[in-house]
């Protein structure tokens, strides 16, 4: 009974035996279809093993309504949970805005920003350049891989469309970006 939610997210959240645990996902999975709303209230918990284990049952339930929720979860602690998050978002938001996925570009994780990348080169999203101004026009773009900017330039082509071409010209047409490596590498892979 719906009733019951409760006392199973308490004891997911108190159990450190992981196959116990997966047995109460399966239950609370079913149990969220009817009632999604107490999933949300645990989004919050400090354990973390706990709020991935919440945020894994949200894409299993597949309702869009958790999106909004788990927007907060980009700059949680825990990077277990932010690739749980980005990967049940994927699954709540195969298509749109661009804007959530954009956010996880600026982790601090690599493996994070390359499934953001992946993510939004592979789907059906959509973002103006002025969601993508700050991650590549920031300083610590310069210093990432050259395989992570020539993703984050193939998202933006399919993700920004036209709006992308004026800030492409100028990385190519700036006298100094020829002077310095990276400004070159970059612009190389505007183009």
């Amino acid at each position: 009974k719906p009733a019951a939610m409760p006392a199973l997210c308490a004891l997911m959240a108190n159990s450190t035996h992981k196959p116990h645990r997966l047995m109460v996902c399966d239950v609370l999975t079913e149990m969220a279809k009817q009632n999604p709303s107490h999933l949300i209230k645990g989004l919050t918990d400090s354990r973390w093993y706990y709020v991935r284990n919440l945020v894994y049952i949200m894409g299993k339930v597949n309702n869009p309504q958790f999106a909004k929720s788990l927007a907060p979860l980009v700059t949680h602690s825990d990077v277990r949970v932010r690739k749980e998050a980005l990967r049940t978002l994927r699954i709540l938001c195969p298509g749109g805005s661009a804007d959530r996925f954009v956010a996880f570009l600026n982790d601090r994780e690599e493996s994070i920003r390359l499934l953001a990348v992946k993510i939004l080169t592979t789907g059906q999203y959509s973002a103006p350049f002025t969601t993508w101004s700050p991650i590549v026009t920031a300083k610590a773009f310069q210093a990432r891989s050259l395989s992570e900017k020539r993703g984050v330039f193939q998202a933006m082509s399919r993700a920004g469309g036209e709006d992308i071409v004026p800030y492409s010209r100028d990385l190519v047409t700036k006298w100094f970006w020829t002077n310095r490596k990276n400004r070159q590498e970059t612009g190389v892979l505007a183009v």
